[in-house]
């Protein structure tokens, strides 16, 4: 009996989590994110139920994948992307995007979008891995356009869904060629 009230707690204290929306601890090293859901024991310790590394890519490893040129990147704010490197990468249309997941670069496949239209972008869009384990939610706020066929991107949010949890990240970038 008492490992039955001991799991139905546990899974209460899952579901309160999964409702919640917290932010990466930001004391983390600044080239990966831990996506993780915490649940705190009986006996006070926190325990990781759920671990992935969001990590960043530069330029040469984008391109290395298979992926750059005309698209979507985004990065964490308050970072240069040349020296911390980008978190996304979505090029035009239906093309493949980019993410770094546990220190492997990862492409994922659009499979919905809506929103207003630009370059070959739309302000909602969702991805998913090859192996269809991790989605990706991408919602962007447009900015003003670019001298060189570009549209900044001042705010925005990539959700990361995985094993039914859920982690958000603010991103800022840009999209055009």
């Amino acid at each position: 009996m008492k490992k039955y009230s001991l799991l139905l707690g546990l899974i209460l204290i899952l579901g309160l989590f999964s409702c919640s929306n917290s932010s990466p601890d930001s004391n983390e090293i600044a080239t990966e994110e831990s996506l993780s859901t915490n649940v705190t024991t009986d006996s006070g310790k926190e325990t990781s139920i759920l671990s992935i590394k969001v990590g960043t890519f530069t330029t040469d490893e984008l391109f290395e994948a298979g992926g750059g040129g005309c698209g979507m990147t985004l990065w964490k704010p308050e970072t240069n992307p040349q020296k911390e490197g980008s978190l996304f990468f979505h090029g035009l249309e239906d093309a493949m995007s980019f993410m770094v997941f546990d220190s492997k670069m990862t492409k994922l496949n659009r499979t919905n979008s809506r929103g207003e239209n630009f370059y070959g972008q739309q302000t909602e869009q969702t991805f998913i891995t090859e192996d269809q384990k991790i989605t990706v939610q991408v919602k962007i706020t447009p900015g003003a356009e670019g001298e060189i066929e570009s549209v900044n991107i001042p705010s925005g949010t990539i959700t990361v869904i995985t094993e039914g949890k859920t982690q958000e990240l603010p991103v800022v970038g840009d999209a055009g060629c």
